[in-house]
């Protein structure tokens, strides 16, 4: 395809008013194909409940017709996540979004949260709605001098959400899933569970794809009083080394660090900072890296406070135009690409409008400054993104794997978007994407204004080029096809507890959809004579989840995981079932 001549030059002119040091092709807020409810229909009922009361008789109610119950968040991520195409009779989606509050015991330093409460500001409802929430997280704590260890690159998810998927902050130092010491669900029999550590059931319910229940409460422990950061950001080459940022970096990104210059990793791990991430633009003839970090202050009180800003500062109105502006420059480059050498020059000067050799500092309330993409619209600029998870060791091989990819590959490879490379703190939750290791993490977007190519297409270069270096991935983004059976078993050491962990809780998978039966290997339900509603156990058309003649779903044998323990025990015991029912 031929470059357009007059394109690049309009871009040229709408990006020259660009000048914010944020990267503001980074990764917006959320992925796109997010989940927004089907009105109520016969088949699907959309619910809101505002009381455990309420959600107890959804799920008990599900239990005894056989339908599904899944929960919907805030949009954050990827649709088949929540609910895909599975068959069932009726199915029902549980937002959260009026159950939501914050209870704080300042003796115990413990707050208790309701899992529909949103993180912090910018929340978007269940049904894709920007809101303005009364209630969040964060401001709770402010009111009685608490702050959270550290925050993701956006804040608007819910409590549940955050949780159940894995998600994380930027740090290898802090974790927000530290601070967790009780969790509370209703089980797929519409009974409430409390669980705490040295408990199974915790550790597998802190990250549970919605998998155990509907997650309702989470106590957290307040380990940190209310606090600033001060940090910057800054944007510069790749190489040569050099601490002026229009000559060089003071990072040495692909080597193993020298007097002054720290390797990527010894950045990451370094006590300049609590938290970080680099966006790498890898692009021929650009090449640049934009590094953000921040650091618990210990600046005076009085100190003036100067926020960490996008867009050059700019709000409202504004910031919309300059988004839809930048939208419409990456459609542009995904369509004009041709290899060409013309095109990358023109790629490289529109790119530079983007991420210009700038430095900012800043010093604020931690929640204003420690999430850089928060004010990045997830509807002008929506994403889908696959995120890696790799041991924090592992990160010099894989940018010299990258390194070598991308001079050989090109635009097809870079695209116009960054690599963003940050890490997570480890974690003893079972599917913990960080389980039981400290991790580097390289997040992938594809802008969903792209008009050629998919996102699966696009990812599948770096599903297989990063394969041999076993990443786990982010639950709630886009997932590789290998990503399941005996690569998970492997990669997931407590995945068989985690599901001896969700039979025991859902009997019946009043939570279990066709898309995390796949991934995870999880065995069909076994049903008894009683369970099928008649006396004789006798054949019937399969129910709501597929159930058939023999009362187990067909791909029983398929499991990988359970499969011996499921083929033996194909009928309750007579006090697993009567204790199971829900009257």
């Amino acid at each position: 395809m031929g470059v357009h001549k007059a394109a690049p030059v309009l871009l040229v002119c709408f990006l020259l008013c660009l000048s914010s040091v944020a990267a503001i092709t980074a990764k917006p807020a959320t992925s796109t194909k997010a989940v927004t409810p089907t009105p109520t229909t016969a088949a699907i009922t959309f619910v809101e409940p505002t009381s455990e009361a309420e959600i107890i008789k959804i799920v008990s109610d599900a239990y005894n017709a056989r339908s599904l119950v899944r929960v919907v968040g805030s949009n954050h991520s990827w649709a088949d996540v929540v609910i895909d195409n599975t068959p069932a009779k009726k199915r029902v989606l549980i937002s959260l979004e009026n159950y939501s509050g914050v209870t704080v015991d300042k003796k115990t330093n413990i707050a208790v949260v309701k899992a529909g409460t949103h993180i912090g500001d910018h929340a978007h409802s269940a049904k894709g709605v920007a809101v303005d929430r009364k209630v969040t997280l964060i401001h709770e704590l402010e009111k009685y001098g608490y702050g959270l260890p550290v925050l993701a690159g956006i804040q608007h998810q819910s409590v549940g959400g955050f949780l159940s998927t894995g998600a994380a902050g930027g740090s290898v130092k802090r974790s927000l899933l530290d601070a967790v010491v009780k969790i509370a669900l209703i089980d797929g029999c519409g009974k409430k569970q409390v669980y705490a550590p040295p408990q199974k059931e915790f550790y597998a319910a802190g990250v549970s794809l919605g998998l155990l229940g509907v997650v309702t409460e989470v106590h957290l422990r307040l380990d940190y009083k209310l606090y600033n950061i001060s940090g910057s950001e800054v944007a510069c080459p790749v190489t040569p080394l050099s601490q002026n940022n229009s000559l060089g970096s003071p990072i040495d990104f692909f080597g193993p660090g020298k007097t002054g210059y720290p390797s990527l990793l010894q950045f990451f791990t370094g006590n300049t900072n609590d938290g970080a991430r680099v966006q790498w633009y890898p692009q021929k003839l650009f090449n640049r890296i934009q590094i953000y970090q921040w650091k618990q202050a210990a600046l005076p009180a009085k100190t003036p406070l100067s926020p960490f800003v996008i867009f050059g500062g700019a709000t409202g109105a504004d910031a919309v135009a300059i988004q839809e502006q930048v939208a419409g420059g990456l459609q542009f480059l995904n369509a004009a690409n041709d290899e060409s050498p013309e095109f990358y020059e023109q790629a490289a000067g529109i790119l530079d409008q983007f991420v210009p050799f700038e430095r900012q500092t800043f010093y604020d309330v931690y929640y204003n400054s420690v999430s850089p993409d928060n004010g990045i619209s997830d509807t002008i600029l929506p994403v889908v993104i696959s995120e890696f998870w790799f041991p924090l060791e592992k990160l010099p091989n894989i940018l010299a794997t990258l390194k070598t990819y991308y001079a050989k590959n090109g635009y097809n490879a870079t695209g116009a978007t960054s690599v963003e490379i940050y890490t997570g703190k480890k974690s003893l939750f079972y599917l913990g994407p960080s389980y039981n290791t400290d991790v580097v993490r390289l997040n992938y977007v594809w802008p969903s204004v792209n008009t050629i190519g998919t996102p699966q297409a696009w990812f599948q270069q770096f599903w297989d080029l990063l394969k041999p270096f076993e990443p786990r991935f982010h639950w709630g983004k886009v997932l590789p096809s290998y990503y399941k059976g005996a690569y998970l078993t492997k990669s997931y050491p407590k995945l068989a507890d985690f599901l001896k962990v969700r039979q025991d809780l859902d009997p019946r998978q009043v939570f279990v959809t066709n898309y995390w039966r796949n991934i995870l290997g999880i065995p069909a339900a076994t049903v008894g004579k009683r369970d099928l509603g008649d006396d004789q156990g006798a054949v019937r058309e399969p129910d709501a989840f597929g159930v058939g003649q023999e009362g187990v779903y067909p791909d029983l044998q398929d499991s990988p995981i359970l499969n011996k323990e499921a083929q033996e025990n194909t009928e309750y015991r007579d006090g697993d079932l009567n204790e199971a029912v829900v009257a």
